[in-house]
């Protein structure tokens, strides 16, 4: 499946009442997406 990371992850920062990372967006993706990719993204 193709993710969209830029949608992805927008809706991850409006969602996040706390600190916002890269490792907490992989984590709720449960392996989908690595903290690496969003890094580089």
């Amino acid at each position: 499946m193709k993710l969209d990371l830029l949608d992805m992850y927008s809706d991850y920062l409006i969602s996040q009442n706390h600190y916002a990372t890269s490792t907490g967006l992989a984590n709720m993706f449960q392996g989908e997406i690595s903290h690496d990719q969003m890094t580089r993204h």
